[in-house]
């Protein structure tokens, strides 16, 4: 495995390769205590066969060039990716994969790849872990990388008739990974835009997610995730509609409860403070379809005062009003620009991210159904992705969270289920009061899923907790 950051030129001219504005955000508001980093889980069915594994990752690095890349950080250029070819390698245990504490997840990309991974076997299972720097890639392109993985790993293991296709990727268009849209464009009144959401954030300040100083065990984990079953998935998306909207709107209206009633539940809160809800979402367009990398983001910021989510019709009006706003208006890249205006001016970004602020009390996002996101198409069983002699069961996942903002949340539909996976801040947050609030969320999402003359009387279901690495 080379670590070298010399400056190979590959024969498509590609590299050195510039950093895109998101890229440079993620670079910059990166540190030792809040990495920019995220996990994936994956959990296998089946009898892994380490050495095609071990080329199925090496096989698949191939076609991101920027999961091998290092960072050239010289004072007297701007930032950009050296082609280091340093190819991450699996960390194999048996039985449980082991992670790193979480004081030395940092990883540093002038001397390091954006990846690690971690894997643990027993008889009949396996359990893979990600961890990816978010500089390198975006949550859809970490899916599909592990996506390619798996397809090399079907392919090499299975015959011909039941083998994964595999797109393929076109390492030309890896420039244009930073694009927020396709040419033509008509732009309405963007700076106008801005102006007038950088008003509305500033206008008041999200609260702060409260823990108490008892029983401070941190966890080691990455993220703890519950599961919904397949019935009550399809209540939530029957509420939806008789609602008028979609099921993510839905999960935002029980994040907002989860939010207020948490801190109501720990004695520092008051009814008058503000609860802010940050929801990104992917910028991607045709053509990044066809790109080995991408990592366009924008985030959409949802607002209420703690006395005003008591009312829960008028909370998911709001929400829902919102983002159609944001998501119809044809600008919703606007705080992707907006990041891009402020990296023109030498030493602003560092500045706008070395301040003490906090954007939101909570971050929340959504994959949605996972087999979509797959680049790759594979047979199914069940409504699992088969690879081979592997059978994909899970596939977990959580945020990013940032100084003063304590939680990060992730859903994803795969097999008919729901997941959430729930990322704590460890340096606050207790593995027994992420759990509390893991198991509050379902609780909420339950009532949620029930008419409302069941819902007043109906028990919820038991929760299903699903371990993590």
């Amino acid at each position: 495995m080379s670590t070298s950051t010399s400056e190979t030129l590959h024969a498509d001219g590609l590299f050195p390769l510039k950093l895109t504005s998101f890229e440079d955000y993620m670079r910059i508001d990166d540190r030792p205590k809040y990495p920019m980093s995220f996990f994936i889980e994956i959990r296998l069915s089946g009898d892994v066969n380490r050495e095609v594994m071990d080329s199925s990752l090496r096989a698949a690095l191939q076609r991101h060039p920027l999961l091998t890349a290092h960072l050239d950080t010289s004072w007297f250029r701007s930032p950009r990716w050296l082609d280091a070819q340093d190819f991450s390698e699996i960390h194999w245990f048996q039985g449980a994969p082991v992670l790193p504490h979480f004081k030395d997840r940092f990883i540093d990309l002038r001397e390091s790849a954006g990846l690690r991974v971690w894997a643990g076997e027993t008889s009949g299972e396996c359990r893979m872990v990600f961890q990816f720097h978010h500089a390198v890639t975006d949550g859809v392109g970490a899916i599909q990388f592990i996506g390619d993985v798996l397809a090399y790993y079907g392919q090499a293991t299975c015959g011909a008739a039941e083998a994964p296709d595999i797109v393929p990727v076109e390492r030309m268009v890896l420039p244009k990974r930073g694009q927020l849209w396709e040419p033509g464009h008509g732009h309405q009144r963007l700076l106008s835009h801005l102006l007038w959401w950088s008003t509305h954030l500033a206008s008041s300040y999200p609260a702060e997610l409260q823990f108490r100083q008892e029983d401070q065990t941190p966890s080691n984990d990455p993220f703890v995730t519950r599961c919904l079953d397949g019935k009550t998935t399809r209540q939530l998306k029957k509420q939806a509609t008789q609602h008028g909207v979609t099921p993510n709107e839905l999960f935002t209206l029980a994040m907002f409860q989860l939010l207020q009633q948490w801190n109501l539940q720990q004695g520092a809160a008051s009814m008058r403070e503000t609860i802010r809800v940050g929801i990104p979402f992917t910028l991607r367009t045709v053509t990044h379809g066809r790109s080995p990398a991408a990592n366009v983001l924008s985030y959409m910021f949802l607002t209420r005062k703690s006395r005003d989510i008591e009312n829960a019709e008028q909370t998911l009006k709001y929400i829902h009003q919102t983002s159609t706003d944001v998501l119809s208006s044809g600008d919703h890249a606007l705080l992707a620009w907006g990041i891009g205006l402020v990296r023109k001016c030498p030493g602003l970004l560092r500045a706008t991210t070395s301040t003490p602020t906090r954007f939101a009390t909570a971050i929340m996002s959504n994959i949605g159904e996972v087999k979509r996101v797959l680049r790759n198409r594979f047979p199914m069983d069940r409504g699992r992705c088969v690879a081979g002699n592997l059978i994909l069961e899970q596939l977990l996942g959580a945020t990013t969270t940032r100084s003063g903002t304590r939680l990060g949340l992730a859903l994803g539909h795969y097999a008919g289920k729901l997941y959430m996976n729930l990322n704590c801040d460890p340096w606050h947050c207790s593995r027994t009061d992420a759990d509390k609030m893991a198991d509050m969320f379902v609780d909420l999402l339950q009532r949620l899923a029930k008419p409302k003359t069941e819902a007043r009387a109906v028990k919820t279901r038991p929760i299903q907790r699903v371990f993590t690495a």
